[in-house]
């Protein structure tokens, strides 16, 4: 199982604390709106991925295909 790709991963930096990048669905309400962010958007991926893992569903469905 993979969990992540880190080809869009970033070293967080405090200049580059607002830039975006990742997942839609893993992304925290702060990343979405490109305003400033700290590590903790991280663990908010990791809750979204752990709901998700035990509950077999996708809890945020942003996208409908």
């Amino acid at each position: 199982m993979r969990l992540t790709d880190f080809g869009i991963a970033k070293v967080y930096q405090k200049e580059n604390s607002s830039e975006t990048s990742g997942t839609p669905g893993y992304m925290a309400p702060e990343v979405m709106c490109a305003k400033n962010h700290t590590i903790a958007v991280d663990y908010f991926a990791l809750g979204v991925m752990t709901y998700e893992f035990m509950n077999g569903r996708v809890l945020l469905k942003i996208f409908k295909i």
